[in-house]
């Protein structure tokens, strides 16, 4: 009887000493900043931004008794680390977070891409770590099981056409060349006229919910926000290349968002509940695997104290 108690502890342990050093870490944080603290992890391992999450993330905030009517947080840190997702839930995790909280401010250790971008929008500030970086907001189409982005073979073609032209000219040809309209010819029909459609749809959608966000919260105290909301939204849709190109924080900046670098510490701590994040997933004791084939993020809420 003895050795089964034994064993029963030994089965425990690995989950009891997630929690007690996930909690530590996450606690010592949250106190070290003197406000609530909401930890939005995402393995890199599917652990893309999935529509339960919204629910979960409202669930999170009720659970501590918060009521976006009568017991608002007055200041948040979201420390998230995430990548993929669709626009819609990225956009829906953002305005849960702004009803219960009155000022959000995103920590992002090392990268915030796809919905995690578009969710930063709505801070009040984004502090970012030592070589972190955030993406731009790319909606993608599949073809032959590759992704592929429309509007980049859309330049690739265009380059093809000026290069051709360019030859003939030196040639001193006077056929016009057809590449370009060949190229995107067959590119529609791998892809399918439907497929570009939606293509286009979706981006403008996207587009929408990024002004949305930075009219509404970021940029909701500036007396130009409308312009500033546009623009910002506009380049991040149409101006910059592909969602593996890394913004840190002087891009971010450069493109108008509230941006700036975490301190030293504050760096080296939030990448630290990541790695402790990352160790507990490789084990198997955070995150497990859905029955949707996609790992379940940790989120969890460390209130006032």
């Amino acid at each position: 009887m003895v050795e089964k108690k034994r064993d029963d502890v030994l089965q425990e342990t690995p989950v009891s000493l997630a929690e007690k050093e996930i909690d530590g870490i996450c606690m010592a944080f949250r106190e070290s900043r003197n406000r609530p603290l909401l930890i939005m992890y995402y393995p890199e391992d599917r652990g893309s931004v999935s529509d339960d999450d919204v629910e979960a993330l409202y669930s999170e905030f009720r659970r501590l008794g918060y009521n976006r009517d009568t017991k608002r947080i007055k200041e948040l840190d979201v420390l998230i680390h995430a990548s993929g997702g669709t626009p819609h839930t990225g956009y829906m995790m953002a305005q849960v977070l702004r009803r219960f909280a009155s000022s959000v401010n995103f920590l992002v250790p090392y990268r915030a891409g796809g919905a995690g971008t578009l969710t930063c929008l709505c801070a009040d500030s984004i502090s970012m770590g030592a070589y972190a970086y955030l993406s731009p907001v790319e909606v993608l189409t599949e073809q032959d099981g590759a992704l592929v982005s429309v509007d980049y073979f859309t330049d690739f073609a265009i380059q093809c056409w000026l290069k051709a032209e360019a030859a003939l000219n030196r040639e001193k040809v006077e056929t016009k060349s057809s590449v370009e309209t060949d190229l995107l010819t067959e590119f529609v029909k791998s892809v399918g006229p439907a497929g570009v459609a939606n293509f286009y749809r979706q981006r403008t959608v996207a587009a929408k919910y990024a002004y949305r966000l930075l009219f509404d919260y970021m940029f909701a105290s500036d007396p130009h926000r409308e312009e500033k909301a546009s623009q910002v939204s506009q380049k991040l849709m149409f101006s910059y290349p592909a969602r593996d190109f890394h913004m840190d924080y002087h891009i971010c900046m450069v493109l108008g968002l509230k941006a700036g670098e975490m301190s030293e510490d504050n760096s080296d701590m939030t990448r630290r509940i990541v790695k402790t994040m990352d160790k507990y997933t490789q084990a198997g004791v955070i995150c497990k695997l859905t029955l949707k084939d996609r790992r379940a993020p940790f989120m969890t809420l460390y209130g006032e104290t």
